[in-house]
């Protein structure tokens, strides 16, 4: 009965009563039989009407709106699931915006939804508190033998940009630049730069070689990085013969 409740109130989220509660109870009837019951508390149905953004200094608002689920009603045509609030979509999309931020360069970004229901429809307010921009200031590198440091410095500065890397937020597989001296530092751009290590050995026979990272600060200010990889090269392995 549980479940069902739970199925039942998606569908009416879906359909823009985002407050909607149902309570499964069991009752007795007149022949001596139980009869499952719910209680629907519908609430107001409510469908997005504007989508609006404050705070941000380093980026354009539609950047920021293309990464949300929840979108604005459409003055034309019908509206869907997406122009109807959702809690759980809701959270999803503050994840996906502080997301965006910190992945160019704005570690400590807030991210806070207001809900306001106005004429017409609902209003979403994203408040964004960006923080300081983290930039990497220096790369190293330990524990390899098979390769030097200025070897391994220079395949991240050559051949980590535009890496194929999952992203575990969106559930899907993007391109990512690695991490450059200078530039601002990236959740996906470390990614990046671990894959092309990754590749690297791959290429040499290490099929179990793991790469691991630190971030330490670098330099006079907290906002100066330094990303540091540690190697684990394992065995390497050669073809013997091919049948």
């Amino acid at each position: 009965m549980d479940q069902q409740a739970k199925t039942w109130e998606k569908t009416y989220r879906d359909r823009g009563y985002p407050d909607v509660r149902i309570q499964p109870f069991l009752e007795s009837s007149k022949n001596g039989k139980i009869v499952a019951k719910f209680q629907i508390h519908e609430g107001s149905r409510l469908f997005i009407q504007k989508i609006l953004f404050s705070g941000h200094r380093h980026m354009p608002s539609q950047e920021i709106e293309a990464v949300t689920e929840l979108k604005p009603r459409p003055s034309w045509g019908s509206p869907n699931p997406a122009n109807c609030f959702d809690s759980e979509k809701g959270q999803e999309d503050m994840k996906k915006i502080a997301d965006l931020f910190q992945n160019r360069g704005f570690l400590d970004v807030k991210v806070n939804c207001e809900r306001q229901t106005e004429a017409g429809g609902l209003t979403l307010r994203y408040h964004i508190q960006e923080g300081e921009r983290y930039g990497v200031e220096k790369i190293t590198v330990e524990g390899m033998r098979y390769f030097k440091e200025t070897e391994l410095l220079r395949e991240l500065r050559e051949k980590s940009q535009d890496q194929e890397i999952f992203d575990p937020l969106h559930l899907k597989m993007i391109r990512a630049d690695g991490l450059l001296r200078g530039r601002p530092y990236s959740v996906h751009g470390l990614q990046a730069s671990i894959e092309t290590l990754q590749n690297l050995y791959g290429q040499h026979g290490f099929r179990e070689a793991r790469i691991s990272s630190r971030i330490l600060e670098a330099g006079e200010t907290q906002q100066a990085l330094r990303v540091h990889f540690e190697i684990q090269e394992g065995e390497q392995y050669f073809v013997d013969r091919v049948d």
